[in-house]
């Protein structure tokens, strides 16, 4: 048994599963409609201790991430990326204000664990 449990452990830590870090998904939409692509960004921290977390968003709109640091933060949301670097694909629904952190309006508190957090881009 002793083992098993051991065993068990070393494959949550191969995996990257971190029990003191959150773990968030959720829907990301825009006027009830799903966003069908581009990525979540999670930022935390303070000052230059800044950390970040992030996420590509499914077909259907979902999406998840894993080793999101507990704490304050704020969340965006970005465009797909295009073929060539620099280029941005046409945001799916993803208004200009939800691309920075800043100035976004979304945060949420992270606890560890999962939870969800759905995002409205409204």
């Amino acid at each position: 048994m002793r083992r098993l449990i051991g065993l068990a452990a070393l494959v949550a830590v191969g995996c990257g599963f971190d029990p003191k870090a959150g773990v968030l998904s959720g829907k990301v939409t825009a006027k009830g409609t799903p966003v069908t692509g581009g990525e979540v960004y999670v930022v935390g921290g303070l000052g230059n201790n800044e950390y970040a977390a992030t996420a590509v968003i499914q077909p259907d709109g979902s999406y998840w991430m894993d080793r999101v640091p507990v704490g304050s933060v704020r969340v965006a949301v970005s465009p797909p990326i295009g073929a060539n670097p620099g280029d941005v694909v046409p945001g799916p629904g993803i208004p200009p204000k939800f691309r920075d952190p800043t100035t976004s309006g979304l945060a949420l508190e992270v606890a560890p664990g999962p939870q969800t957090f759905d995002i409205r881009l409204d």
